[in-house]
C-alpha cells in the first residue's frame, strides 16, 4: 500500500468523526470517474457519490471499478488487482477523457476559462462587449 494512504488511513482510523470541506461550484461541468473500495467493492458508496456528483454538476461516467477485500488486496502487496479491474480502470479513464473534452467547450462559455485570449465563437460574455 501507498506509504500516503496508510497514514491516512490510520488518521482516518482513529477518528470518530470527520469534516469534509468541498467546493460547491468549481466542479461544475467537469468529468469524474469513481472507484469504490469494501468488502463489496464500495459500490453503494459509489451510487451515493453518483447523486452528488449530479448536484455539483460532475459528469460522473458509466464504468466505474469496484475493488473487494477480499479479492483485490493483500497485505504483502497491498492492491494486487487481476487484469479486469485494470481493463475496467482504463475504460473509465478513457470515459473521462472523451468527457471532460467534450465539457471542455461548455466550461470555457460559462465559466471564461481561456479568457481574452480566447476565439470569439468561445470567449466569455464579458470578454465580447455582451451585456
Amino acid at each position: 500500500m501507498n506509504p500516503q494512504v496508510a497514514r491516512w488511513s490510520a488518521t482516518v482510523g482513529q477518528c470518530d468523526g470527520l469534516v469534509v470541506v468541498t467546493p460547491e461550484y468549481e466542479w461544475a461541468d467537469k468529468a469524474v470517474g469513481l472507484v469504490g473500495y469494501a468488502g463489496q467493492g464500495g459500490v453503494r458508496a459509489v451510487e451515493h457519490l453518483r447523486s452528488v456528483c449530479g448536484q455539483l454538476k460532475l459528469a460522473d461516467v458509466w464504468t466505474q471499478s469496484g475493488l473487494s477485500f477480499a479479492a483485490d488486496f493483500d497485505e504483502q502487496d497491498g492492491c494486487n488487482s487481476g487484469e479486469s479491474q485494470f481493463g475496467l480502470g482504463h475504460k473509465m479513464i478513457a470515459e473521462v477523457i472523451a468527457s471532460a473534452a467534450a465539457l471542455k467547450p461548455l466550461r470555457v462559455r460559462k465559466f471564461g476559462v481561456l479568457g481574452a485570449d480566447a476565439p470569439p465563437s468561445l470567449a466569455p460574455m464579458s470578454t465580447r462587449g455582451e451585456q
